[in-house]
């Protein structure tokens, strides 16, 4: 599937369907709408450039064991690919991960020694 605007959207319910786990299988992405006021989006989206900010600032290469991974944005700027615990340097990103509306989409992972590592193609839902 090509990254075009012709994908399906989905609801978040309680639970994720079916058919969302399948797409999540095959693509490795869910998109939800609507899933959070466009204001809450913009301090979730203002979090992760803090913490981006900051790991950029500091150098930092790992979080709790796990290897951040840094790229570079389309402007060449570096940037970070792999917010490993991100929630955990964010009280924002934090409220977020406890909000029952963020339950269905931790099933998408599952729990690993070194984290939590996505389920792509390899789900056992």
């Amino acid at each position: 599937m090509s990254l075009s605007a012709n994908y399906p959207r989905f609801t978040l319910g309680s639970t994720l369907t079916a058919e969302q786990r399948a797409f999540f299988t095959q693509y490795g992405f869910l998109h939800f709408r609507p899933f959070a006021s466009p204001e809450y989006v913009q301090q979730l989206l203002k979090a992760t450039q803090d913490v981006q900010a900051k790991w950029l600032a500091e150098g930092v290469e790992k979080v709790n064991g796990v290897p951040i991974k840094y790229g570079h944005d389309v402007d060449g700027s570096r940037i970070v690919q792999r917010f490993a615990f991100a929630s955990q340097h964010s009280p924002v990103l934090h409220h977020w991960c406890r909000t029952p509306a963020s339950r269905p989409c931790f099933r998408c992972w599952k729990p690993t020694a070194a984290g939590w590592a996505k389920t792509r193609r390899t789900a056992s839902w």
